[in-house]
């Protein structure tokens, strides 16, 4: 995990640790919250859950499973 503060967003991608098991795919993302591929990609436009690693995307998953102030 980050040594980074969560309030801290991007975090910085030299202290990103990716095997650490708090980063997973658009399709890890979509079998634990059992959602569709449009939801996790309007979810990482409107939420700070996903970072770009080349051209590969990953989605911190406390922040994914967290429960969402945008979403009531």
């Amino acid at each position: 995990m980050s040594d980074q503060p969560d309030d801290i967003w991007p975090p910085d991608p030299t202290t990103i640790d990716l095997n650490d098991g708090s980063w997973v795919s658009r399709g890890e993302a979509q079998y634990l919250t059992r959602s569709s591929a449009d939801t996790i990609t309007r979810r990482m436009e409107d939420e700070d859950i996903a970072i770009q690693v080349g051209k590969k995307w990953w989605i911190n998953k406390p922040r994914l499973l967290a429960p969402s102030k945008k979403r009531k």
